[in-house]
């Protein structure tokens, strides 16, 4: 009975070191859940919040959109309005690369037409090209380009004088300029052998890059300076 009791205490013993050991271990795991929880429920705030926020912004981005929508709907009429203008200023111009130019416009216009480009972005295509026509009148440069002489295209390398004045030299070396009359252009030969030579001399200097210097030309400004309204 001794030796029973002996064997039955030891195995108390034992399942009470084993009952602490699974305490301690539950106790360990209950604290490993709650911190658990406790970061489950910070990542839920914190999702919550961002989720907030993204709503604040999709709904800001809403009242922006309808912003923007009702401030193209406005600006379209004006877009077209200048582009209008502007065709018109191109028209009646100097004829230098009138083609090239006009079609620029007629693609932002056809564009915003089709809704293929809002009317901001057509605007600062429009402002972009404005720079562009202001450049030109700053600027000498030599290019080739189609011209009508004698009822005919013919392609002519072309000398512009800023956006005043502009003389062509075809590759039979038939050298004149543009002359406006009565707001209309065309191309007319030179006669004079000296004006011809200075047109020449003129061609070969910008083809040697040199832009700046005193230059003797015919005068090919025009002949009336009305100004459209």
């Amino acid at each position: 009975m001794a030796q029973k009791l002996i064997a039955l205490r030891d195995e108390v013993e034992a399942l009470s070191i084993k009952l602490d050991e699974n305490k301690s271990q539950t106790s360990d795991r209950l604290r490993s859940i709650a911190r658990q929880k406790a970061d489950l429920e910070s990542q839920i705030q914190r999702e919550k919040l961002r989720i907030k926020q993204l709503e604040q912004t999709m709904k800001s981005q809403r009242e922006g959109l309808a912003s923007t929508d009702e401030m193209d709907e406005r600006l379209a009429p004006v877009v077209f309005h200048a582009v209008d203008r502007l065709k018109e200023v191109v028209n009646s111009g100097m004829p230098f690369q009138r083609r090239e130019r006009l079609h620029e416009l007629d693609d932002l216009q056809s564009k915003l037409s089709a809704g293929t480009l809002a009317p901001s972005k057509a605007l600062a295509r429009l402002w972009a090209f404005v720079e562009d026509e202001l450049r030109l009148t700053r600027e000498c440069g030599l290019y080739r380009q189609t011209i009508t002489l004698g009822g005919q295209d013919v392609l002519a390398d072309v000398a512009r004088v800023g956006m005043v004045m502009l003389f062509f030299k075809t590759a039979d070396e038939r050298i004149g300029m543009a002359v406006e009359e009565n707001r209309k252009w065309n191309y007319v030969l030179l006669d004079d052998p000296e004006n011809r030579d200075r047109v020449r001399s003129f061609f070969d200097s910008l083809k040697k890059q040199i832009r700046q210097g005193y230059f003797r030309l015919p005068n090919a400004l025009p002949k009336t300076a009305e100004v459209a309204p």
